[in-house]
């Protein structure tokens, strides 16, 4: 069964088609039309799993960060994310996104994918990669751990997680990734500012 939903905030109505602020791929280039309301279908999946899904778009909105259109595609197990957790495709058609394991953190980890896959150019992939010092951008020679591709999804992830942070969680490399990726501090760095200011006035 296929649902379909817009993601709408009061300040983003309508339909924006802009490139990211950050490294932008070239303007005659469609992949580069990206959209502040982005189109989600999604085949199978709970309502939970939607709601997920939905609300992780609307982070990645939230924080003017511009996404494609993309099919959400929910399996029971893993054979259909190639044996892995989540797999994002370009290259078989209009995007999608295939999730096998349920997590927030994996949805963002997968938005994130289709986020730099069509809002990155190849400069900002060098530079990022040798700001992680990783040996490649995402050659299969490489453990995934090590391809920049993934730990810039992974960067994406921990920026936009709505668990807010907790005292002695440190997440200051996963935060100083992110605003590398997208040229703005994490949200979750005010999380964790007034969660040190609430645990300051409990002291007293």
């Amino acid at each position: 069964m296929f649902f379909t939903t817009r993601t709408v905030r009061a300040a983003l109505i309508g339909i924006l088609l802009v490139p990211s602020p950050v490294g932008a791929v070239g303007a005659d280039d469609p992949a580069a039309l990206v959209s502040l309301d982005p189109e989600i279908t999604f085949v199978a999946g709970s309502a939970t799993d939607r709601l997920t899904v939905t609300d992780a778009v609307g982070s990645f909105v939230a924080q003017g960060l511009a996404l494609p259109d993309l099919e959400i595609r929910f399996h029971t197990d893993a054979s259909g994310c190639g044996g892995h957790r989540g797999l994002f495709h370009h290259n078989d058609g209009d995007p999608a996104i295939d999730l096998c394991f349920e997590s927030e953190f994996l949805v963002l980890h997968e938005l994130g994918h289709a986020w730099e896959h069509f809002n990155l150019d190849d400069q900002v992939r060098g530079e990022f990669q040798a700001l992680v010092e990783a040996p490649t951008w995402n050659s299969p020679d490489a453990p995934h751990s090590r391809r920049a591709i993934e730990i810039a999804a992974d960067a994406m992830a921990h920026g936009l997680l709505s668990e807010p942070l907790t005292a002695g969680q440190n997440r200051d490399r996963e935060f100083a990734r992110y605003e590398s990726l997208t040229g703005t501090p994490t949200p979750r760095a005010a999380s964790l500012d007034a969660h040190e200011v609430a645990s300051t006035i409990d002291a007293e």
